[in-house]
């Protein structure tokens, strides 16, 4: 411990020029306690309390382990609730150098949060003196944008829960003009159908003491709330009912404000249905009990990840969700895509579970049916048809004219069927769609992604002819079945993700699109070649 001490006095003692020491380092229990103050030329100086936790230089879990703190900074951007600079910095095993690079962090936090004030326009989260962690609220955008001291009911359903609780807010009505507002989720989740009701109001600022420090009274909201919605919350248990009540006591009170770009962040308070904190039109000096609200809007949700818009923003239909498409289906439906339709007829066995996104606990199902249980799991925001068909020949006039209005109703047909009758058939039809055809050779050593439509199933074959793939290592299942190819799920996955991505990179380049191939070489490490 002595020698981390001597080394955290030097890199403080060191020449810069605005920083001082003026209590000095030492050891109290296991952590490393002195006070440093910041110089300033155009505002007052800063103190700050400073600790070194024993695991410094590593962090403590998500967390930095060493903390400069001043509690009377709060009205500043990036600080925590305990009132120490909110900072990032690179991580390393070395003392030394991490504590000068975490220097380097608070003067630069000094210099442009506190010196020159400046708005970053980064939402920060509320800081909240109590907060109910069980339930937990989530809001996407929605239709309309409520008006400043708008109030009514709010309505949401209950989600999946184990041991926490979670609600999707569904629609606002207004007491004022009787209008609605819709949240705008997926057809899947958005449903008034079994909704609980609260109440809401509409702020015209973030209910905080400072920046984002939360009001922790009821009698902070005096000079909040308008006396029409005090009369209206005063009213609430004549309008609410016992059903809508969270763990038999508390009904919701949902807050909306403005944050940025004309865009409402809402937070959520428990009120006591049996202990309102209203009197005779004032407000009780109450504590305000906070519950965790999650803004899920599109542009958050796939805002770590998303596909270019001309993905995102089309109607895409999987035909085939085999191996291949139903990993492509789940790819694009991560990747942000708003409308996935899937074609099939195929009934999911036991041996396509191994490589496919099929499970063993739902049992025989037909593939459309489970893999759409599956995409509507992972995003609120996508739309899917299921259509449980197969392709089949065009006899008839009559039949060409169904499957040419059917083909043409999207904007991309990725055909994952792997047939050769297929891609015949599809050939046939003058489809205006944008038609991707992908399939992969036995073991997986290639991937063939053949663009464009008339002459699928010749430029297919032809490619497939130069691979001169070992067809002598099929899979020969049970039964009477044609042997299939091999190939593991993270071989099928890792050329399919290529491809998507490739398809992806062109798209967001303006390129065309043009047919290609992957090409595996195993020869000494694996190495994928792409082949236009």
């Amino acid at each position: 411990m002595d020698n981390r001490l001597s080394i955290v006095e030097k890199v403080f003692k060191e020449n810069v020029f605005n920083l001082t020491v003026i209590n000095d380092f030492e050891v109290k229990d296991d952590f490393i306690a002195g006070k440093i103050e910041l110089i300033s030329r155009t505002k007052p100086n800063v103190t700050f309390d400073v600790k070194v936790e024993a695991i410094y230089p590593l962090k403590n879990g998500n967390s930095e382990s060493i903390s400069f703190v001043n509690v009377d900074l709060k009205q500043y951007a990036h600080i925590n609730f305990d009132g120490s600079v909110c900072f990032h910095s690179l991580s390393s095993s070395d003392l030394e150098y991490k504590l000068d690079n975490d220097i380097k962090a608070l003067l630069e936090w000094f210099h442009k949060y506190y010196e020159l004030e400046i708005d970053d326009k980064h939402f920060e989260y509320l800081f909240y003196s109590k907060l109910n962690k069980k339930n937990i609220f989530l809001f996407c955008d929605s239709d309309f944008t409520p008006n400043k001291e708008d109030f009514g009911f709010f309505y949401y359903t209950k989600g999946y829960s184990t041991e926490k609780n979670n609600y999707l807010i569904q629609g606002l009505k207004s007491q004022n003009d009787n209008s609605k507002i819709s949240f705008l989720w997926a057809n899947y989740y958005s449903t008034f159908k079994n909704s609980f009701k609260g109440i809401y109001y509409i702020l015209d600022k973030a209910p905080v003491y400072h920046r984002n420090f939360s009001f922790n009274k009821w009698t902070d909201f005096e000079t909040v709330f308008n006396s029409n919605f005090l009369k209206f919350l005063n009213d609430s248990k004549k309008k609410l009912e016992k059903k809508d009540l969270i763990e038999g006591k508390f009904f919701v009170l949902l807050l909306g404000y403005p944050i940025y770009d004309g865009k409402i962040n809402y937070e959520t308070i428990l009120v006591d249905y049996y202990n309102l904190p209203v009197y005779k039109g004032d407000l009780i000096d109450n504590d305000v009990i906070w519950s965790k609200t999650v803004d899920s809007s599109y542009d958050i949700f796939f805002g770590r990840g998303k596909l270019h818009n001309s993905l995102t923003e089309s109607k895409i239909l999987v035909l085939g969700v085999g191996a291949i498409g139903s990993n492509l289906a789940e790819s694009l439906v991560r990747g942000g895509c708003k409308n996935v339709d899937l074609f099939d007829n195929d009934v999911k066995e036991i041996g396509n579970i191994c490589r496919a996104k099929y499970n063993f606990f739902s049992g025989e199902n037909y593939k459309v049916d489970e893999l759409a249980l599956l995409l509507t799991s992972i995003s609120p925001f996508v739309e899917i048809n299921k259509f449980n068909n197969a392709v089949i020949p065009l006899n008839t006039d009559e039949l060409r004219k169904i499957y040419l209005d059917f083909f043409d109703k999207y904007n991309y047909i990725f055909n994952c069927t792997a047939s050769n009758d297929v891609n015949i058939i599809i050939d046939g039809l003058p489809i205006k769609s944008q038609l991707i055809s992908l399939s992969i050779s036995n073991n997986a050593n290639d991937l063939v992604c053949v663009i464009g439509k008339g002459n699928v199933y010749a430029t297919n074959s032809k490619i497939y002819n130069e691979i001169n793939q070992d067809l002598s290592d099929l899979f020969n299942p049970q039964g009477c079945w044609s042997p299939t190819f091999k190939a593991s799920f993270h071989n099928i996955n890792v050329l399919l993700n290529f491809a998507l991505s490739n398809i992806d990179y062109k798209l967001k380049k303006g390129l065309a699109l043009k047919t290609f191939m992957l090409e595996v070489n195993e020869n000494e490490n694996y190495t994928i070649k792409l082949k236009d």
